[in-house]
C-alpha cells in the first residue's frame, strides 16, 4: 500500500501522512480530524508501555533507585525531544541507526559473548573472534550512522 501511495503521490507525501491531506470540506474534514484524533489517542496509549518496559529494566540494573524520579526522567526527556523542531525523516534515521545497529549486531554479539563459557576451550577462541567482530560492526554503524544523521540535521 505504501508503494502504490508513493508512485501516486511521489513528492506530495509528507513525512507524517495526515499532513499530506489536502484541506477539505464536509464530511472529509470531519474524518480527517477523526483519523487525528485516534492517532492522538493511540501514541498516548502507546508510549506509556514503553515507558513501562524501559522503567523496569531501569530499575532491574538500579533496584535501589526512586521509582517517581526514574519515571519523570523518562518522561520528561521524552517530552523536551518531542517538543524540538525536528524532521520526521531526521528523527527516524537517528532512531535507526541506533536501534538497528544495536538489534542486529551489538546485541547478538555481545549476547554470543557472555554465553560462551559453555564451550570448549578452541571452540570459544573462534566464536568469540566472531562475536567481538560482529560488536565491533555494530558499533561502526552506531557512531557512522549517528554521526551521518547528526550532521544532515545540523547541515540542512
Amino acid at each position: 500500500m505504501s508503494i502504490v501511495g508513493y508512485l501516486t503521490y511521489c513528492d506530495a507525501t509528507l513525512p507524517n501522512i495526515l499532513d499530506s491531506m489536502q484541506i477539505l470540506d464536509g464530511w472529509q474534514s470531519q474524518l480527517l480530524l477523526l483519523l487525528r484524533a485516534i492517532n492522538v489517542l493511540k501514541l498516548a496509549f502507546a508510549l506509556p508501555l514503553r515507558f513501562n518496559v524501559a522503567r523496569a529494566v531501569l530499575l532491574g540494573w538500579f533496584p535501589a533507585g526512586p521509582v517517581s524520579l526514574l519515571t519523570s526522567g523518562l518522561v520528561g526527556s521524552a517530552v523536551t525531544v518531542a517538543a524540538l523542531p525536528l524532521q520526521l525523516n531526521n528523527v527516524i534515521g537517528l532512531t535507526s541507526s541506533s536501534c538497528a545497529s544495536f538489534i542486529i549486531c551489538i546485541f547478538p554479539g555481545g549476547l554470543e559473548l557472555a554465553l560462551l563459557q559453555t564451550e570448549p576451550r578452541k571452540k570459544q577462541r573462534e566464536r568469540a573472534i566472531l562475536a567481538a567482530g560482529m560488536v565491533l560492526f555494530g558499533l561502526l554503524l552506531l557512531t557512522t550512522g549517528t554521526y551521518a544523521n547528526l550532521r544532515r540535521m545540523l547541515y540542512s
